[in-house]
């Protein structure tokens, strides 16, 4: 484990070889400190794959135990065997909820950039259900955030890698958002085509949701 003392060194000099670059000042008086695109590009291309990996693998679990921690500091209490994940990013999970609170509005735009990075590092390890999952819930945040082009290019990534009703779920987003923007036709093939699906894999509730969507493009 790093030790305080040894992580300031570490940062101090990074500064002054100028790895970290980009400040830029949030509300609240924090800083995010970036890394400058040459050189991400050199350790990606210098780096071993297991050295990656664990990279990613890190990412993920940082994120994960920041919504546990969130969890404990409103003394709630979370499941701690394989459950635990599924309670925190699965369909209807935790992240599903703190992510629908736009009246939080710092709390809620943190959400959605850890969500955003989050699934980034999920597509990488392939991991690309709980990147479905996490992308569900807030997909239609980031449309209302102006990312809705980024909104549905990753809907239709995530939907085009995973198989059930994670992939269902994502298909219907991605033809909700363009029902929102006035593309019917392409919303309605799209939610045509999700009808055998969505039977096939039993997915009741996601039937009705489609139904309901193209009996209001048809009113």
């Amino acid at each position: 484990m790093l030790l305080e003392a040894d992580f300031w060194s570490w940062f101090i000099n990074c500064l002054k070889l100028n790895l970290l670059i980009t400040i830029e000042s949030t509300e609240n008086g924090n800083y995010f400190w970036q890394i400058e695109e040459g050189v991400l590009t050199y350790f990606i291309n210098n780096s071993r794959p297991e050295v990656i990996k664990n990279y990613h693998l890190n990412a993920d679990r940082f994120f994960q135990e920041s919504i546990a921690l969130i969890m404990e500091e409103n003394d709630l209490e979370l499941p701690s065997d394989e459950t635990r994940r599924e309670v925190i990013i699965g369909p209807d999970g935790i992240f599903f909820h703190l992510a629908h609170l736009p009246q939080y509005q710092s709390f809620h735009n943190g959400l959605l950039n850890m969500a955003v990075i989050w699934i980034d590092h999920l597509l990488w390890l392939k991991e690309y259900k709980d990147a479905a999952n996490i992308l569900n819930g807030v997909c239609f945040s980031l449309a209302r955030r102006g990312q809705r082009k980024m909104a549905e290019n990753l809907l239709a990534l995530v939907a085009s890698k995973n198989n059930g009703l994670s992939a269902i779920a994502a298909e219907i987003n991605l033809a909700t958002l363009l029902r929102e923007e006035h593309q019917i036709s392409k919303a309605l093939q799209l939610y045509w085509r999700l009808i055998p699906k969505i039977i096939y894999n039993r997915g009741f509730f996601q039937l009705a949701q489609t139904l309901t969507e193209i009996a209001a493009i048809y009113r």
